[in-house]
């Protein structure tokens, strides 16, 4: 009967914690908190971006959220060591935040640092869940150059299955290029 009441309780205290919001990262409340931000950003308005981000930061400094955004911007602005310094800050705040693992594989591939491209791109696709397509394809095609065909075909299977096209181009492709491979090899 103790047992009960204890899980009865804990069941209610879970269900009260997710009706008032307890359940949101800071993350999700900065996302939502900065909405504007955002907006600007896909305009391509960075300087704006990053003139109120200087403010946001200086009076809080532990949003993950606003040093990701700042990541982002400087990398649209192809200032990839600024984008690597603040994507680490931002994922040393919030490590779950794949988007500025992703920022950071392509400054590292900007800067020719084919070993960190590829690290981060993991880290990127194993925090979506394998769900980003774009990490998959940049993978393939990193996996593709070092000549390792076959995880360079599964990354792009993976990519077309999440419908990113110029991943099925490249598919193609591959597969046609190890079929005249073999035949040649013949």
């Amino acid at each position: 009967m103790e047992g009960v009441s204890v899980i009865f309780i804990f069941v209610g205290y879970i269900a009260i914690r997710l009706m008032l919001g307890h359940h949101r990262t800071p993350t999700m409340r900065d996302k939502k908190r900065y909405q504007k931000l955002i907006d600007l950003l896909k305009n391509k308005d960075y300087t704006t971006v990053l003139q109120n981000l200087e403010g946001i930061l200086s009076q809080n400094p532990q949003s993950a959220f606003c040093w990701a955004l700042k990541a982002e911007c400087h990398l649209a602005l192809r200032e990839y060591h600024q984008t690597i310094l603040y994507a680490d800050k931002a994922l040393n705040i919030d490590y779950n935040l794949p988007e500025t693992y992703y920022h950071k594989a392509l400054a590292c591939l900007h800067l020719g640092n084919t070993a960190g491209a590829m690290e981060e791109l993991n880290k990127t696709i194993w925090y979506s869940r394998e769900q980003h397509a774009e990490a998959f394809y940049h993978k393939g095609l990193l996996l593709y150059e070092a000549e390792d065909f076959d995880k360079a075909l599964y990354a792009f299977e993976k990519a077309t299955q999440l419908e990113h096209e110029q991943a099925n181009y490249e598919l193609l492709r591959l597969r046609n290029g190890v079929v005249n491979t073999k035949k040649s090899k013949k």
